[in-house]
């Protein structure tokens, strides 16, 4: 009877190794599938930091109104206290669902300042403005190379406590409504639970007429010494540049 020879169970072996072991193609998918950091079906708490414009609009008209009438009062020149630069931050949820589309709901305010002062003496001239919103987003994300959210959302942004503090001076304020949102980026997975990216996003976010605090009397240039009746608007809308961080629930 012939018996197997040594090199006769090396084929053997090296056949049934080949027959059980998965394709390549196989390894290769089951490899990429673990690795992948950004999918669907992922929640995400946020923290934005941000800064851009806003357009203020004749509300700087009356910045300037006043300050002519403490310029008046006080007899000294000031310096220009109006900026059209603003701040914010957000803490905010979002939702990856299937067929790319994620949901977002975040609570933000939006801070903006302005200072002079007079060359003549020490008196200073500040203000502050501050508005709070709530913006609700739906959109669509595309997920590149297992670890970048690209995305596109678009809303209703709820805002409300629009208000303008004066130092020396009387306190503003302005009212609540429903404006927009619209906001394009992309998020970077660091590992399978945090990300960082970065957006711009355009604020549509117009409060109205300014009245003084705690009352319905709206501010217009005959009331700050000017001509004119049509009253001043409190319009925190424009641009930002925003760094998102972000952390993974599930």
């Amino acid at each position: 009877m012939h018996r197997p020879t040594p090199s006769t169970f090396a084929i053997l072996a090296l056949t049934s190794a080949l027959l059980l072991a998965p394709p390549t193609w196989a390894k290769a998918t089951q490899v990429r599938t673990r690795a992948a950091q950004a999918h669907a079906n992922r929640l995400a708490i946020s923290l934005s930091f941000g800064f851009g414009s806003a357009a203020f609009g004749s509300y700087h008209e009356g910045v300037d109104a006043v300050r002519e009438g403490f310029e008046r009062l006080n007899h000294v020149s000031l310096s220009d206290p109006k900026s059209n630069l603003q701040i914010n931050v957000e803490i905010g949820l979002r939702y990856y669902l299937p067929f790319h589309i994620l949901v977002h709901v975040g609570y933000a305010a939006l801070y903006n300042w302005g200072s002079a002062e007079s060359p003549q003496r020490r008196d200073s001239f500040d203000n502050h403005n501050l508005i709070m919103e709530v913006p609700i987003l739906v959109g669509g994300y595309y997920v590149f190379f297992d670890r970048l959210y690209v995305y596109g959302a678009i809303g209703p942004s709820v805002y409300f406590y629009s208000r303008s503090w004066w130092d020396p001076g009387k306190d503003f304020q302005a009212e609540s409504g429903v404006g927009m949102q619209t906001q394009i980026g992309a998020d970077f997975m660091l590992g399978d639970n945090v990300s960082l990216g970065l957006d711009v996003r355009y604020r549509l976010l117009n409060a109205g007429t300014l009245t003084i605090k705690d009352t319905t009397i709206p501010v217009t240039p005959q009331s700050l010494g000017k001509s004119g009746s049509q009253p001043y608007e409190f319009n925190f809308s424009g641009i930002s540049l925003v760094l998102n961080l972000r952390a993974y629930l599930f």
